[in-house]
């Protein structure tokens, strides 16, 4: 259960970091609306989290239905409805706001995201690297707590919960995983790798011009 926790919140850091990465590639959207797309993602990232740990679709988690919830969250003066759907290890989420829908999908190999409109690139990272960045963003505490046992609090709690989250699960029928082929998808893991590789060539750079430095007398 823990590990489908730590998982969500990847998925949400992760839909973070591509909306800010794809107004620079793109520069085609609004900066005000830019904000208000990653505060919405920072509120699913939260929401998601709560979902599976507290809300009444454990039991449904725990007969293996597939599940579809909806909810919205607030920014400002705008309303986001978002769809987040569960089969298995599968999971994908819909949002929509302010004319622009995103979407993600983990298809159990590789997390997707991207976004509708005129920009056609997206954002790929592998499971791999997901489980990599979970393990730097959860800690140790991932490892001592987890276990696959789901936990059932209150009824009146969870309801109470439910009610004020205004969240509605329920199990669904067939739901679309297709992976757009009109999306260029960067692939963040490797882009990543090359950023690490620089940052150390560069430190050996340095390194070598003050030994350099060094030898010289200077």
């Amino acid at each position: 259960m823990t590990k489908k926790i730590g998982m969500f919140l990847v998925m949400g850091l992760f839909c973070v970091s591509f909306v800010g990465c794809g107004k620079e590639v793109a520069k085609t959207d609004d900066a005000n609306q830019g904000k208000a797309i990653e505060h919405m993602e920072k509120e699913m990232a939260t929401k998601t989290e709560k979902m599976v740990e507290k809300s009444g679709i454990a039991g449904l988690l725990e007969k293996g239905d597939k599940i579809k919830c909806e909810y919205k969250i607030e920014t400002g003066d705008d309303n986001a409805t978002v769809l987040t759907y569960i089969d298995g290890e599968k999971f994908k989420t819909e949002s929509n706001m302010g004319g622009i829908q995103a979407v993600s999908i983990f298809d159990g190999e590789s997390y997707y995201s991207w976004t509708t409109g005129k920009t056609k690139q997206g954002s790929k990272i592998d499971k791999r690297c997901m489980e990599e960045m979970e393990a730097e963003t959860m800690g140790d505490e991932m490892d001592e707590d987890d276990d696959d046992d789901m936990t059932f609090g209150d009824v009146d709690d969870i309801v109470a919960w439910e009610n004020d989250m205004q969240m509605n699960c329920s199990k669904t029928g067939n739901i679309d995983w297709t992976i757009p082929t009109d999306i260029k998808f960067i692939d963040t893991c490797k882009m990543m790798e090359n950023m690490e590789n620089q940052t150390q060539n560069m430190e050996q750079i340095q390194k070598d011009m003050e030994q350099m430095q060094k030898d010289m007398g200077m």
